[in-house]
């Protein structure tokens, strides 16, 4: 729980177990937590979700969730916190933490926050004729 985290502004952050996934938006910032943090985070996540949720389910769902985090902070249930940064900026910081590069397939999966442009895909307005200015 104490584990020190830190998270870039393109990470994405994975519990498996719990069905939880936190992908990078345009607003999205780093910081620098420890694990119990990053927990706390997804709980007001899954709270906020929970005061929209009009269905049964869905409101079920959420209480389930906010259950399992809770054991996982008093050490009752064990789970993966998987950060994947694609520019590497991100890690977890402990002596039993796994570490490893991501693939180029990885990186593609991943979402990153940031929209890019190919130029072939652009078209410069020059080339345009004037009707269509």
């Amino acid at each position: 729980m104490n584990a020190r985290v830190v998270k870039s502004q393109t990470t994405t952050i994975t519990i498996p177990e719990l069905g939880l996934k936190v992908e990078p938006g345009p607003q999205s910032q780093g910081y620098v937590s420890n694990v119990e943090g990053v927990l706390n985070r997804f709980i007001k996540a899954v709270q906020t979700a929970l005061s929209w949720a009009e269905d049964e389910h869905a409101q079920k769902n959420a209480l389930h969730i906010l259950e399992s985090i809770q054991e996982v902070k008093n050490g009752q249930k064990q789970v993966a916190l998987i950060v994947e940064d694609p520019f590497g900026h991100s890690i977890i910081i402990h002596e039993d933490a796994l570490k490893g590069e991501l693939s180029a397939e990885e990186i593609e999966t991943l979402e990153t926050g940031f929209i890019t442009f190919e130029n072939k895909d652009l078209e410069n307005d020059d080339e345009k004729g004037e009707d269509q200015k």
